[in-house]
């Protein structure tokens, strides 16, 4: 696991009372070893929703929206991060995405702290003053789990958007995040290549009765389609990864993990707005 930094931040005190921590630099910033699990896809923008309603969550968490920002290679700009109250009704709720100057992709990722939904994402045509409803303008940010689990004793599964976890690193780093553990002998075929038909392959964990519940790794045989000759009689639970990231332009951020993101089937650009 990455070993998890503390960014440098400043307190803000606005005249009603409100106090704003603003995050510098997390550039420089490890993965938080607590959100080593969560992925951060975007919502439909103009709206309060996320893509998938069903498993996407808003991210309601000041820290949380900043690591989005840091996993997708953009920034929060200081002092303007946390909106003000006059512009809570004007943006989606939680964390979002919009444009601005301070970033050089001009992109940013912002957090509206309203309580309730925003005039608009509630159905309510006016504000208490009696004024219009403001257009909701952003992209919402949301969270979902980086892992799932494939369908036991096969050799995938996967949800859609996610993957068999096939790197061994990658494999080990997920058992750490998942609180699972690895296996005494974590190359299951290491010490007998005939036990490569015996397992899932890939990443997986000996599920089922009598079986320890830990993580282990299949790895692909050489000279043997994975596709054509997977493993016969694959008794396990796969682990599955995302393999679609939230990358502004093109640019994961350098400390996320980079093999990770290198070795996942594939990512995506996000539009920009």
């Amino acid at each position: 696991m990455v070993r998890a930094e503390t960014a440098a931040a400043s307190v803000e005190l606005f005249a009603d009372g409100d106090m704003q921590v603003t995050y510098q630099h997390h550039e420089s910033r490890a993965r938080e070893s607590d959100m080593c699990d969560v992925d951060y896809p975007l919502g439909n923008e103009g709206t309060c929703d996320c893509a998938d309603s069903a498993n996407h969550q808003i991210i309601l968490q000041e820290e949380m929206c900043v690591q989005a920002a840091f996993e997708a290679g953009v920034s929060t700009p200081v002092g303007r991060f946390r909106l003000q109250p006059e512009w809570t009704n004007h943006h989606p709720k939680g964390c979002f995405k919009d444009t601005c100057s301070s970033d050089p992709k001009g992109q940013c990722y912002f957090f509206n702290p309203i309580g309730n939904l925003p005039a608009q994402c509630a159905g309510t045509t006016h504000l208490l003053n009696g004024d219009a409803a403001p257009q909701v303008t952003g992209v919402p940010v949301c969270r979902r789990a980086k892992y799932l689990n494939g369908t036991a004793d096969t050799n995938g599964g996967c949800p859609d958007q996610y993957g068999v976890i096939m790197n061994e690193n990658n494999c080990s780093e997920a058992a750490t995040c998942l609180g699972d553990g690895t296996g005494s002998e974590f190359r299951v075929d290491v010490l007998n290549e005939s036990q490569h038909d015996h397992y899932p392959l890939g990443c997986f964990v000996k599920s089922g009765p009598g079986q320890d519940g830990k993580v282990y790794f299949n790895a692909p045989l050489a000279g043997r389609s994975t596709t054509a000759n997977p493993p016969t009689n694959p008794l396990g639970t796969p682990i599955c990864n995302v393999t679609v990231r939230t990358w502004i332009n093109g640019g994961g951020a350098s400390g996320t993990s980079g093999a990770n993101v290198e070795d996942r089937t594939t990512n995506t650009t996000t539009p920009q707005s």
